[in-house]
């Protein structure tokens, strides 16, 4: 009995992929800041365009 529980023991551990244990993780942080915003003094003038669709 022991050794089927031995032979059992030892074939999932054959059997359980590599990759599953093995983690790599790589991070690179590299923080660009925002454009500066466009700010506008006042609103745009609105011009009217003679004969234009609605």
């Amino acid at each position: 009995m022991k050794k089927f529980l031995w032979m059992i023991f030892v074939s999932l551990i054959l059997l359980t992929p590599v990759s599953a244990i093995a983690d790599v993780d790589v991070k690179i942080g590299i923080n660009i800041p925002l454009p500066p915003p466009i700010v506008f003094s006042a609103p745009p003038e609105v011009v009217v365009i003679p004969e234009s669709p609605p």
